[in-house]
């Protein structure tokens, strides 16, 4: 496959991420603010259905990135160059990936699990913000790797770089939310809608970016 082929390729993956992501935030609901079993319970019952689709399409988004994510590491690296940056960022990503869909994973098996007779799992539920949020840290470091890189080597547009740098701090604060237990700056709370949505203004550009690919003259160290 050639270097245009992949990086193509790498789009789309990347588009399909984005509505995949687009798809999971369809269905969410907003849990309650609470540590009252009862009150989850009949929350998770009630969205029973909408937890196991967001967790499917939150699966989905986040394996199709990876694919993405494995281009833009390409398009990263300068020949001759360290490829330092570049190989940080897949790595971090990896990292940030594996973390996302395990809490996939965990919030599926409470939700099956929930039932009239048995109470949602607190503590499964509290693991799943957890890796979520925990997350961040992966994500920041990626997205940091990022913006280093195209600083370092311009390979990708600065601009780029600088709304990368941004992303990864809004990454660093949903990290961040992981020590806090309950109000605005919780994992449940109103931040965490402002936080989320960074990934997405970041992960349009991106994928287009690798869409258009470079130019005839990118050997030479231009970027478009």
């Amino acid at each position: 496959m050639s270097h245009q082929a992949a990086s193509r390729f790498a789009g789309i993956a990347g588009l399909l991420s984005l509505i995949a992501g687009l798809f999971g935030a369809y269905f969410e609901a907003g849990f309650p603010d609470t540590r009252d079993v009862g009150v989850i319970t009949r929350f998770v019952l009630e969205h029973k259905s909408m937890l196991i689709s967001q967790s499917l399409a939150f699966s989905l988004s986040p394996i199709l990135l990876l694919f993405m994510i494995a281009g833009l590491a390409e398009r990263l690296k300068k020949p001759g160059a360290s490829a330092l940056w570049a190989n940080s960022s897949f790595g971090a990503a990896a990292i940030w990936i594996g973390l996302q869909v395990a809490a996939q994973c965990i919030q599926i098996g409470y939700a099956m699990a929930t039932t009239p007779e048995v109470p949602a799992s607190l503590a499964l539920m509290s693991a799943s913000a957890a890796m979520l949020t925990l997350s961040g840290i992966g994500g920041a470091a990626f997205m940091f790797a990022v913006g280093m890189a195209i600083l370092a080597d311009r390979q990708m547009p600065v601009w780029f770089a600088v709304l990368s740098l941004v992303a990864a701090l809004a990454q660093l604060l949903i990290w961040m939310t992981a020590a806090v237990e309950s109000g605005p700056f919780s994992p449940v709370g109103w931040t965490a809608y402002i936080l989320q949505p960074f990934l997405l203004v970041w992960l349009l550009p991106a994928a287009l970016l690798l869409l258009i690919g470079r130019r005839a003259n990118s050997d030479e160290g231009k970027v478009p």
